[in-house]
């Protein structure tokens, strides 16, 4: 009996340990199995992240291929080069039957793209700048260029987008008729949101550059702050001779500012603004400055 019970105890104390010692073989197989698992997630992830360097750098160097590139010696686009226009059409993309002729000759004569450095950008998704949308028609001869100003600084043609000089949508601002919501007398700030400007002699010109426009009206008022401008309430006596003649355009509308030694005179409409300036104090900075 004592036998037996002896057997009978150690076969109950082994059979637990072989069951034991198979579960510890199979815990020890699914541990490896999942620490090389685990591995290959890691390197999979480094060769993405790998992957995904190598596709941002090609992207960056077709960007840095790009830039700067003047697309005007290339075939299709010879056509910026032109200095001198038959005729100009402007209007709303979406109001393509509300066109307006340009007949001003410095915009005939002025308004070209060889100057401008072009970079083909990818196609546009959704809403891309505060600007309203324009279109321009380059007639010359049989041939018309149609170029749709989608952004500040990003012009679209034959279905492709570029960058281009950032103030070339000003010229829709300076010629086509002012949106309904925008009401104002204030002459300075006419002035200010003006699309383009020119001068008759000296800057016989076409600027289109904000910062330029902007600069006449910051040298009035930072004038009239610091008391080297004051306005006038009548015609002064006698103003000397004509030094330059600006016009600009302003939604269709010209105002005319005149430069004379002493003086400035605005005319809007039927309504004219003078004003007394230092003599040392010089205007034409704005448009020779930087």
């Amino acid at each position: 009996m004592r036998k037996v019970s002896f057997f009978s105890i150690l076969i109950i104390i082994t059979i637990p340990l072989l069951i034991t010692g198979c579960n510890n073989a199979s815990t020890n197989t699914n541990a490896s199995k999942e620490n090389e698992l685990q591995k290959l997630r890691s390197e999979n992830e480094k060769v993405k992240e790998q992957l995904n360097e190598s596709l941002q750098s090609i992207e960056v160097y077709k960007r840095e291929q790009n830039v700067n590139k003047n697309l005007a010696g290339e075939e299709g686009y010879q056509w910026v080069k032109e200095e001198e226009w038959d005729k100009i059409l402007v209007y709303k993309t979406d109001l393509p039957n509300e066109k307006i002729q340009v007949t001003d000759k410095l915009f005939l004569k002025n308004i070209y793209f060889a100057n401008l450095m072009i970079q083909q950008l990818d196609p546009l998704n959704g809403p891309q700048s505060d600007v309203a949308h324009y279109t321009y028609e380059f007639i010359k001869g049989n041939n018309i260029y149609k170029v749709n100003v989608v952004g500040r600084d990003i012009i679209e043609f034959e279905g492709k987008y570029f960058t281009t000089n950032k103030y070339i949508y000003n010229l829709g601002k300076a010629l086509l008729p002012a949106p309904k919501f925008i009401k104002t007398d204030a002459v300075l700030n006419k002035i200010y949101e003006s699309g383009a400007v020119h001068g008759d002699n000296r800057f016989n010109y076409l600027y289109v550059d904000s910062f330029r426009i902007h600069g006449f009206v910051t040298f009035i008022q930072d004038g009239l702050d610091k008391g080297t401008v004051s306005i006038l309430s009548g015609v002064p006596g006698n103003v000397g001779e004509v030094e330059e003649t600006f016009t600009f355009y302003y939604y269709g509308e010209k105002l005319i500012m005149t430069v004379y030694p002493n003086y400035i005179s605005i005319k809007d409409g039927t309504k004219t603004y003078w004003y007394k300036i230092d003599p040392n104090q010089i205007i034409f900075t704005v448009l020779t400055a930087g």
